[in-house]
């Protein structure tokens, strides 16, 4: 039965974004709600996310904005839960594999939320951390986390962190397969409450997974701003990836009720700026920045000033070089 039903949500599925390529947008909105519904009643995650990413895609071509960040924000968050499941079992290189399978879907929100901040800037906090979730993942290697539990002579705590990584592979494959994960999840939870006292490296990378802009914002001085710079490919109205860049400040500063995403610059425009890069060569680094005598002000003016425009004075915040 459940074959059956995975093989009609598969079919409807994908008679969806045939519709979809073809411009027949209606008929492709009522074959992934379809969709969406089949495969959410026997929970396979690969369908599901698939059903909602075209309902994503549809809404916001549709101008149901409303609906696309619905469709948006549940696609983001199921990948959150797909890299809190999977990642403790997985080695470096197959984290950054991990993400380069999810990425476009990062690049499609973060250009969606671009596009839409001004009727919703509460969704620029969800790109910031997301962004400073993934930094701190990338960087700080669960490897050296597990070699530093393993290497303790901890007994307890070594077979605390053995059962954890058992049971994280076990709903890593339930999940994968539909299968209700509730029991093993919260056996890995209070395992994993254990392991956060106990290691310090444990609780290290635990904290890193549950950083948020506000964290961030708590830290810094009346005077301080804290900005992360992103880039991400932008994408048509059927989804399909443009050829250039677009590169974003994300921008805290104490007084800020959300981070300010500002549009910078396009990959082509530093690549034109930039040319070739020539290491440590003077006459190079003179030519980007200018000497004391005659300044360059170019790159100041891609990077830097649209972040000390009027519009970012609202978020009480001025750079000083």
């Amino acid at each position: 039965m459940i074959g059956d039903k995975y093989g009609i949500g598969l079919s409807t599925n994908n008679v969806g974004y045939v519709y979809f390529n073809l411009g027949e947008i209606d008929k492709a909105t009522d074959y992934a709600i379809k969709s969406e519904k089949i495969t959410t009643e026997f929970g396979n995650p690969r369908l599901i996310k698939s059903s909602k990413r075209l309902l994503f895609e549809l809404s916001a071509l549709k101008g149901d904005m409303i609906a696309a960040e619905k469709y948006g924000l549940e696609l983001i968050e199921m990948n959150e839960q797909s890299i809190a499941i999977n990642f403790p079992t997985l080695s470096e290189s197959e984290k950054e594999k991990f993400f380069d399978n999810i990425s476009k879907e990062y690049m499609e929100y973060n250009g969606f939320v671009l596009k839409r901040k001004t009727e919703n800037p509460a969704l620029t906090a969800i790109v910031y951390n997301n962004t400073l979730k993934h930094k701190g993942l990338l960087l700080k290697s669960s490897t050296a986390m597990r070699h530093a539990i393993l290497g303790s002579n901890d007994t307890t705590l070594i077979n605390e962190f053995e059962s954890w990584i058992m049971l994280k592979t076990e709903i890593a494959a339930a999940y994968t397969n539909g299968d209700k994960t509730d029991e093993l999840e919260e056996k890995a939870n209070t395992i994993e409450k254990s392991l956060v006292k106990k290691s310090q490296a444990f609780s290290d990378l635990d904290k890193i997974q549950n950083l948020t802009w506000l964290d961030v914002q708590k830290n810094l001085q009346p005077t301080e701003a804290a900005i992360e710079f992103i880039h991400f490919n932008e994408f048509d109205q059927y989804g399909n990836k443009l050829d250039d860049v677009v590169y974003c400040a994300l921008v805290v500063t104490p007084a800020s009720t959300n981070p300010e995403m500002v549009k910078l610059c396009s990959e082509k425009d530093l690549e034109k700026l930039l040319g070739s890069f020539g290491g440590n060569n003077l006459n190079y680094i003179n030519g980007i920045y200018g000497t004391t005598n005659t300044p360059n002000a170019a790159l100041y003016n891609l990077i830097w000033k649209p972040i000390e425009s009027p519009k970012c004075d609202s978020i009480g915040f001025q750079i000083k070089l």
